[in-house]
């Protein structure tokens, strides 16, 4: 579906600031599906390179298995503070041109 070297970008805000997360997929990025459900992600590989906010500019470099794991990651680094640290990988996950994941669902 996306192949291995595709940018892909995340945000969330907090009560301060907004986070801007830039990265690259390490593995590729492949949907596949069952019955008449909605396709889901395979596990991928993704590595950030950096996160801008309007307080931050930082070269990260970090590798995780899954997208999941880097947003969970990442939310509670930089938004310790909140309760919960999940969200819908469909609608949060963009590519460089600014197509949600979503878009890509079969």
């Amino acid at each position: 579906m996306l192949s291995e070297g595709t940018y892909l970008h995340f945000s969330f805000s907090c009560e301060y600031d907004a986070f801007h997360f830039y990265g690259i997929l390490t593995k590729p990025l492949i949907m596949s599906k069952k019955n008449n459900k909605d396709s889901l992600i395979s596990r991928c590989s993704f590595r950030i390179l950096t996160v801008n906010s309007r307080s931050i500019h930082e070269e990260l470099d970090l590798d995780f298995s899954s997208l999941n794991q880097a947003f969970f990651q990442m939310s509670i680094k930089y938004r310790p503070e909140n309760k919960s640290h999940v969200y819908n990988v469909y609608k949060t996950f963009r590519t460089e041109e600014g197509r949600y994941l979503e878009d890509f669902r079969f």
